[in-house]
């Protein structure tokens, strides 16, 4: 995880408890249920912050080693964007791309831009092993 990461997460961990104190104060509230939303709030920031770095680390791949064209994806770099193995099978690339989806889909405040990215990735992935 990201330095960035790492710092969100403490930020947003002191937000949630400084909000339970005040609310606490003001509204009585169950501690458990406050506990399992902040833990489900936690695990969404690692998730997208998980599917950033690797957005992120796929998309920096893609500057360093870009070939004829500006618009032109690779295999190589869409196995890196999707985390699977070289030898994949077409289970791994939809399985991979719902991941991905899940975290990146327009409709649930991701990019429009990201999920093309993905789309393309898949397309790519899928066309290499002749499972389209």
């Amino acid at each position: 995880m990201s330095r960035e990461g790492k710092w969100l997460i403490v930020a947003v961990l002191l937000s949630i408890i400084i909000l339970f104190f005040m609310a606490r104060a003001f509204i009585p509230a169950s501690f458990l249920s406050f506990i399992l939303f902040s833990a489900a709030l936690i695990e969404k920031i690692i998730r997208i912050s998980a599917a950033k770095t690797a957005f992120d680390k796929a998309k920096s791949s893609t500057a360093s080693t870009k070939e004829s064209s500006d618009d032109q994806m690779t295999v190589k770099q869409a196995i890196e964007m999707f985390e699977i193995d070289e030898m994949y099978m077409e289970e791994d690339v939809r399985a991979a791309y719902k991941r991905l989806m899940n975290l990146n889909h327009p409709d649930k405040g991701g990019s429009k831009y990201i999920a093309s990215e993905i789309n393309h990735a898949r397309e790519i992935l899928l066309k290499h092993r002749g499972y389209k």
